[in-house]
């Protein structure tokens, strides 16, 4: 059935207690896949999360859509550049931190909005024509932001939900998806390894240039500022060099 991520014995290496700083480690022959020479360490080291973006973009169709991808961490990010590759129409970003919103633009994006200074439906709405955005990127995973995406969805639309709350979500699933009939897609991890290939495909070719989302490099020596800036939100991906 081609879903070995979401398989009921799926075993994650980075939950296995065998890497992610061991100085040495092991890992099963099946995992592993041979960079194409053309892309470099630093956008190898990239994939996974490009992945996952990839996904989400691919699952819910965007060429000739207007799009827009909620939260511009990595992931959102990421999206951004790979709904403009696969040919959206218009793309609109939302986040909080005018730093991610910057590179949302440098990723591709058509329009960036601030929740914090508009009501972001009733922009997109405005700009749409009343009718709203064909697909939704959910990336953010916070509560608020997902129950409000949905007013952005035109009717018939499909959202690919990314970010991971970490409580219960409550939205009208009356109003926000039965009546509006709305296509939702859970969006976990990437299809091994197709989307993989497709992800290097991307970068190879040119239609992806994921530079602008590394914002920061760092020595190992140096990992206390590099988590420090990690898990600040007004950056793009943080990365070791090696």
């Amino acid at each position: 059935m081609d879903r070995k991520h979401t398989c009921s014995n799926l075993k994650l290496f980075s939950k296995l207690n065998v890497g992610c700083f061991f100085e040495y480690t092991s890992v099963p022959q099946d995992m592993l896949r041979v960079v194409p020479p053309a892309i470099s360490d630093e956008h190898c080291s990239v994939l996974e999360p490009l992945g996952v973006s990839l996904r989400a973009v691919n699952e819910a169709g965007v060429f000739g859509e207007d799009v827009l991808v909620v939260g511009c961490g990595p992931i959102g990010l990421f999206a951004v550049g790979v709904a403009r590759a696969m040919g959206a129409k218009m793309i609109f970003a939302s986040d909080m931190s005018l730093p991610r919103l910057a590179l949302a633009q440098k990723m591709g994006a058509d329009v960036v909005l601030n929740p914090k200074d508009i009501v972001v439906q009733d922009e997109i709405h405005t700009m749409t024509r009343g009718e709203g955005v064909g697909i939704i990127i959910e990336t953010s995973g916070n509560p608020a932001a997902i129950a409000s995406s949905f007013k952005s969805l035109r009717s018939g639309g499909k959202i690919s939900m990314v970010g991971i709350p970490a409580n219960p979500v409550e939205i009208d699933i009356a109003t926000d998806v039965i009546t509006r009939e709305a296509t939702v897609i859970g969006i976990y991890g990437r299809r091994v390894f197709r989307t993989c290939l497709q992800a290097e495909e991307l970068i190879t070719s040119g239609k992806l240039d994921v530079s602008p989302i590394i914002t920061h490099y760092f020595s190992l020596e140096q990992y206390e500022e590099a988590f420090e800036k990690a898990s600040s939100q007004n950056y793009g991906k943080v990365i070791f060099k090696i």
